[in-house]
């Protein structure tokens, strides 16, 4: 995993954990704490603690037991931060000594204070808004049921596992980077669909937005209906501009 997260995005760099389950037959070993395992109201569990960059991915990796606290491996995890960047982290994290960590290596704790803090501390709810892309990522990992429950009664193994969901989100960013002049059109920018006279154009962004534009074969109607030229000018270019686009990649593929 190291090898594939080389190339990371270590501006923005963001901290947290995740809680797993220990089921049944993982838990059927001796010395369970030794394996990362706490013992907690709700059985044995796991914590999983990570630092992803500002595009999500992870960068560093490690395990605990469920009832350790968040920032137990906050020296571990970090001790790679380059200066200049940026550390988003909860709530968790606030502490003297985690914020003098940061500033020693010339970097900035984007972190929100807790209410018993009594000394006024530089925070930015406007940055800290990007912290969401980590809670995404466990979000990711955890579509694998191997790694939402932990079923390995060895820590490295069940950790291994965990590296191998990551890698698989570093493989796509790698396999989309290496095609990224098809990556407008595979996005669905030329995703056409007629419906009653209509052309659905799908934009590809997150959100999944999409325009309504009316058809070219229809000019006449769209200017019966009130339609201001501007629009059917704009709207004529674009379909036609989106279809150059993806006759041009379609024939680079197949050259």
């Amino acid at each position: 995993m190291d090898a594939v997260a080389a190339v990371h995005d270590a501006a923005v760099q963001m901290i947290d954990t995740s809680i797993v389950r220990v089921h049944q037959h993982g838990a059927c070993i001796a010395n369970n704490r030794g394996q990362h395992m706490g013992r907690s109201r709700g059985g044995l569990t796991s914590k999983i603690h990570v630092v992803v960059d500002g595009n999500g991915l992870p960068v560093q990796l490690g395990l605990t037991a469920g009832q350790e606290h968040d920032n137990q491996l906050f020296s571990v995890l970090l001790r790679n931060l380059p200066s200049r960047a940026r550390l988003l982290a909860d709530r968790g994290y606030d502490a003297d000594w985690i914020r003098a960590f940061v500033t020693d290596r010339g970097a900035w704790a984007n972190i929100p204070p807790k209410c018993n803090r009594k000394d006024p501390i530089c925070f930015s709810p406007y940055l800290y808004r990007d912290r969401n892309l980590i809670e995404r990522f466990f979000n990711k990992i955890k579509q694998c049921r191997r790694v939402a429950t932990r079923y390995d009664k060895l820590a490295a193994n069940y950790l291994a596992f965990v590296k191998l969901a990551c890698i698989r989100l570093w493989l796509r960013v790698y396999e989309c980077t290496a095609r990224s002049r098809f990556a407008e059109v595979d996005r669905g920018l030329a995703r056409f669909k007629e419906y009653r006279g209509y052309t659905i154009v799908f934009t590809g962004n997150r959100s999944l937005h999409f325009h309504l534009i009316f058809s070219t074969k229809h000019l006449d109607k769209m200017i019966a209906r009130g339609v201001p030229p501007e629009f059917v000018s704009m709207a004529t270019k674009k379909i036609a501009a989106i279809n150059a686009a993806y006759e041009a990649v379609t024939k680079e593929r197949h050259a």
